[in-house]
């Protein structure tokens, strides 16, 4: 019988050590996932830095943790920290809308940590897609955002 192997296969990735290439490398490979599982209909709900790792084998970024994952437009999963769209959080319900805005955050942490002029106009393509994504998003589910919105006045 072969021996069984243990080791860790990835790596966390704090946004204080990440360079801005693995940054992006990081935010892109997050993107790729949140719109395969948005095609299907899912979301992640969970979207964060302790959740992406960097896979020591392969050098990939990779998504995980996907505990509260859930179909678009069901209840908000139990999550208890503060990443979570203000729509959300008064629908109660998850949309894929608010995967992506949990990107926004990731990014805006990653910017906390690397100021400058020259950081923001690097960021702006990847900020200009996370926006795109986020629209297309709402507008799936626009007549709730609407009645949320004005539930809000």
């Amino acid at each position: 019988m072969e021996p069984l192997l243990l080791g860790p296969v990835g790596r966390e990735c704090h946004p204080k050590y990440l360079r801005y290439e693995e940054m992006n490398k990081a935010i892109n490979t997050v993107l790729k996932v949140l719109d395969n599982l948005h095609q299907k209909q899912w979301c992640h709900c969970d979207v964060r830095w302790p959740n992406v790792i960097l896979d020591i084998t392969k050098n990939e970024f990779v998504l995980i943790d996907f505990e509260y994952a859930r179909m678009d437009g069901q209840d908000c999963p139990p999550i208890k920290h503060q990443f979570i769209h203000p729509v959300i959080l008064k629908t109660k319900k998850w949309y894929a809308f608010g995967d992506t805005y949990q990107v926004v955050l990731m990014i805006n942490c990653w910017t906390n940590h690397h100021k400058g002029k020259e950081i923001e106009q690097m960021l702006k393509p990847v900020r200009e897609k996370v926006e795109e994504e986020i629209q297309q998003s709402r507008g799936r589910v626009e007549g709730v955002v609407t009645v949320a919105a004005a539930d809000t006045r």
